[in-house]
């Protein structure tokens, strides 16, 4: 996986729980993510999620403002805004328990 694009990783993993409409979407958050961040996130080891992951996770949830959180210009504070309300619809109905 090391090396290819982020999409590609992401529509396998999403595969799995038919979510890879998603991916684009993650993609784009992460990618702004970044830019507010002023680095590459830091991921956990696969037990533990890391506070860069923490951090996503609660502006998606929405505890916490991205202008309190990052230190990055408007623009792309709207634009993370965007990119995370995008994620809030998409995966809403991905959280729905499937019926029989």
């Amino acid at each position: 996986m090391k090396g290819e694009p982020i999409q590609p990783c992401l529509s396998l993993v999403l595969e799995k729980h038919e979510a890879v409409m998603l991916s684009p979407v993650l993609d784009s958050l992460i990618h702004l993510y970044e830019i507010g961040l002023g680095r590459p996130i830091l991921v956990g080891d696969g037990l533990h999620i890391s506070n860069d992951e923490h951090l996503l996770l609660d502006l998606i949830a929405g505890h916490f403002s991205r202008e309190v959180c990052l230190a990055c210009d408007r623009d792309i504070i709207a634009a993370l805004d965007c990119a995370i309300s995008s994620a809030r619809l998409l995966m809403a109905p991905t959280a729905q328990p499937h019926s029989p």
